[in-house]
């Protein structure tokens, strides 16, 4: 792996670390203003400050969240990486997906395109 692909991985890990963390900000700072996201789920494109947004409503409604299992491989200008995503309702309730994410940097390590990949069926236990 060069120097620039490690630098990659760092940042993904910090991104990912704040967003376990439920630090926002350091978050959208990772992200260029006029990133892109698609999720496979919706289909649909849309600004990647605001997936985070709309992720940040669904993480705040949790008791715990956390990414495990996680496996990266680095690339110029993009990390793929895999993780297992668990949360914890306040009712105990646990639901784990397996999400495979590509994020796309900038040369300056701005992520400016995410693609997020996973299956939708166990998210019905987030609404039980």
């Amino acid at each position: 792996m060069t120097s620039g692909q490690n630098d990659l991985v760092k940042i993904t890990r910090s991104f990912f670390d704040s967003i376990q963390r439920r630090d926002w900000g350091s978050a959208t700072e990772l992200i260029h203003p006029e990133a892109r996201a698609l999720q496979n789920v919706s289909g649909q494109e849309t600004n990647a400050r605001e997936l985070l947004q709309s992720m940040q409503g669904l993480v705040s409604s949790l008791k715990d969240f956390s990414y495990e299992n996680i496996r990266s491989i680095a690339c110029p200008h993009a990390v793929v990486e895999q993780h297992d995503v668990h949360m914890l309702k306040a009712n105990g309730g646990e639901v784990v997906l397996d999400v495979c994410i590509i994020l796309r940097f900038d040369d300056a390590g701005l992520i400016v395109r995410i693609d997020e990949y996973f299956d939708s069926a166990p998210l019905s236990g987030l609404l039980n």
